[in-house]
């Protein structure tokens, strides 16, 4: 089983909410995927796996002192038996979400 695993930082604005959803219609465009805007799990012909999950983050502070907009972390991890279909399906992901001018981190897993 292969698998690649990116991080997708948003800080809550609108635009950045729309970004899902194009990459939700360019992974449907592929195969199937169901779920809401901000977390969902796609499959495409080729059997391979994506999922689409948000992940919050603690921020070490004194809540006390001030308050931080925290910012929503998205995981999106593609897994799957072939390495080509891997890199295929990670080619959508990271295409549209650069188009939308996020920042996209692949992580060493």
């Amino acid at each position: 089983m292969f698998r690649a695993v990116y991080e997708v930082v948003l800080r809550g604005f609108s635009e950045e909410l729309e970004c899902l959803s194009r990459l939700y219609n360019a992974l449907t465009l592929r195969g199937t995927c169901i779920g809401s805007q901000t977390m969902f799990i796609c499959s495409n012909r080729n059997n391979t796996v994506i999922k689409v999950t948000p992940h919050s983050t603690r921020l070490a502070q004194d809540v006390q002192l001030y308050s931080v907009a925290q910012p929503l972390t998205v995981a999106i991890v593609v897994e799957g038996s072939s390495a080509v279909d891997i890199i295929d399906a990670a080619s959508v992901i990271y295409s549209t979400v650069k188009s939308c001018g996020l920042s996209i981190k692949l992580l060493s897993d």
